[in-house]
Order: C-alpha cells, then sequence, then structure tokens
C-alpha cells in the first residue's frame, strides 16, 4: 500500500536451515504479509545461536528457546522473547526400541545419549529437572539421528516433529520421551529480540510488523499445509 510509509528492511534468523519447518514465513513473505516492512531470512544450522544474531543487530528477530535465551542473558546479553510459534516444544529424547526401550527417564542411567550443539541448554537443563546429569554420559555429535542405527549411541536428543518421523519413515521402532512431558515444559522456536530494539519506537514497529506476518503467514498454513509445503 503506497499509502503506508516503508518501514525499511529488517532479518528474521531462523535456527534451522531452509525446510518446511519455516513454511509460515515463506507464505508471508510470498503474499507480502509483512508489508510495509521487508524481511529477508538468515538460515541457521547445527551450531545456529540467535541471541548474538540480535545482540550484534544483525538479524532484527531471532528464533530461539527459552533456555538459550535464558542462559545469554545470564551472560550479560539483553533479549526479550516476544511470541513463540510453539506451544508445546518438540525437543525429545528417542532410541531405537530393539536396543534401549525406554518409558522414563531413568532408563537412561547408564547409557550415552548423543546431542547436537544446538540442543546443549535444553538437554542438560532437561537432564538436572530430572537428577540424572551425573548417571548419563552426553556425547556431542552432529544433529543427525542415523547416529542411532549406526550404533554410535545409546539414544539421542532431538525433535520429535523431524528426528523421529524421520526414522519411523525409515523402518525403525522408536522410543521417545518428550521434555515437556518429563519435567521440562517449554515453549520453542520463540521470536527473541533485543531490549534495546524493544525500546526503540522504530525497531518496535518493525517487530510489531514482523509478528503480524509471521501469525498470518501461520495462520494460512494451519488452514493449507500443503501451501507451505510447495
Amino acid at each position: 500500500d503506497g499509502a503506508v510509509a516503508s518501514l525499511g528492511n529488517a532479518t528474521l534468523a531462523f535456527s534451522w536451515l531452509y525446510d518446511v519447518q519455516q513454511a509460515g514465513s515463506y507464505i508471508a513473505y510470498a503474499r507480502k504479509y509483512y508489508s510495509p516492512l521487508n524481511v529477508t531470512f538468515l538460515p541457521g544450522g547445527d551450531s545456529f545461536d540467535g541471541e548474538p544474531l540480535v545482540m550484534q543487530g544483525r538479524a532484527l528477530c531471532a528464533e530461539t528457546d527459552p533456555t538459550t535465551s535464558a542462559a545469554a542473558n545470564n551472560a550479560g546479553a539483553s533479549v526479550v522473547l516476544v511470541g513463540a510459534q510453539y506451544q508445546v516444544n518438540p525437543f525429545c529424547v528417542m532410541s531405537l526400541h530393539k536396543k534401549l526401550p525406554m518409558n522414563e527417564p531413568k532408563d537412561l542411567i547408564g547409557k550415552t545419549v548423543g546431542y547436537g550443539p544446538n540442543m546443549a541448554v535444553p538437554w542438560f537443563a532437561w537432564l538436572e529437572v530430572n537428577k540424572i546429569k551425573s548417571k548419563v554420559k552426553s556425547l556431542l555429535t552432529t544433529r543427525d539421528a542415523s547416529i542411532l542405527t549406526s550404533g554410535g549411541c545409546d539414544a539421542y536428543v532431538g525433535w520429535v516433529t523431524s528426528d523421529v518421523l524421520g526414522l519411523v519413515c525409515k523402518g525403525q521402532h522408536v522410543d521417545w520421551l518428550m521434555f515437556g512431558n518429563t519435567g521440562l515444559k517449554l515453549f520453542d522456536l520463540t521470536y527473541c529480540v533485543s531490549k534495546a530494539a524493544l525500546n526503540n519506537a522504530n525497531k518496535r514497529a518493525q517487530i510489531v510488523a514482523l509478528l503480524k506476518g509471521e501469525i498470518r503467514g501461520w495462520q494460512v498454513e494451519m488452514k493449507n499445509q500443503k501451501l507451505g509445503l510447495d
């Protein structure tokens, strides 16, 4: 709308590589739901660290989770979470049933559990909550659940929406424990901005426009998931 003044450019940093996980954002971009803000995307990955991106001004907003943002603030950052894509986080620890039947956190005592760099903070928080941190061997690895089928570890930390489903689609019988059902109930893919941006009138207007676009994009995605997949 030419009658609406442009809010300029802003970057949204995704926590992961470009895939269907960001479907709602693609729809918002394609349909200009962010307007009058011009949004560009920055892909994440295995060692994604969103809080420094917003503190350094490299992104207006980054997808994080409450544990990493709290840790960043404890280390001197000043970030605020202004929304959440996932009302229930998809974090879980999974195992192949034939190798390690799993019904409760205590089943991991004495076992080796693989975790990727971007799962470290929630994983160790979950271990603390369940009082088994000293009784489990945590193995830093890549974000690839195939380590279970190769025998590299007894269990693996990942997402039920992708890692577990990926194994099931390959014919594996998988057991998993959701973090949210076992002591660590969190939101996830939280929209993280710097406190300074939130307190700046121009940046705050950009944040509002970004969130409005995200909401509209995800509302469309929920009604038409094939659109986001395409």
